[in-house]
């Protein structure tokens, strides 16, 4: 009953551990306690204590800022790292946010494919300018027990206005 002994101390009368304890390496632990009177009498108790699993925050790679010229041309950058956690039974979705919506007609990212997804964007007629682009990753693990089922990275879209050509002539 005393074979986790070495991941807990007692401080006062409060067991706490000693250890980084993870629910998905293992979940309960037998420890022994013993007390001591000052005559020298002692009491012995095995406890089980079990950890309750809290939902582990996702994971996404970061995204490098992305410069282009404008074009007509959809653009896609692939999103990779993406996991829901150590979870295995969870699943990930990913949506996408852009604090200049008015630079694309279209920016929208698709389904989680293993490890990665993609972002899709098409620039609005015209336009140029600068988005701060925000993906989230959410799984279905929820935020019970102070568990995080979120993470957002940010990137920078550039959209560089096409070259204009001035021809002058010198001929009459």
């Amino acid at each position: 009953g005393a074979a986790d002994n070495s991941k807990f101390v007692i401080d006062g009368n409060v067991i706490k551990s000693a250890a980084v304890l993870d629910y998905e390496m293992q979940n309960s632990f037998n420890i022994r306690v013993r007390t001591t009177t000052q005559y020298g009498s002692s009491f012995e108790k095995a406890l089980t204590i079990s950890l309750t699993d809290v939902n582990e925050i996702p994971t996404l790679a970061d995204i490098a800022d992305q410069t282009i010229c404008y074009t007509a041309s959809q653009q896609t950058v692939n999103l990779t790292g993406i996991s829901a956690g150590p979870e295995t039974s969870q699943t990930a979705r990913v949506t996408v946010t852009s604090d200049n919506s008015a630079l694309f007609s279209s920016l929208t990212a698709g389904n989680v494919n293993g490890t990665s997804a993609q972002l899709n964007y098409r620039v609005a007629s015209g336009k140029s300018g600068v988005a701060t682009i925000t993906v989230t990753i959410t799984d279905n693990g929820g935020t019970a027990n102070g568990g995080v089922n979120t993470i957002s990275k940010v990137f920078v879209v550039t959209v560089n206005p096409l070259p204009q050509i001035a021809i002058t002539s010198d001929l009459g």
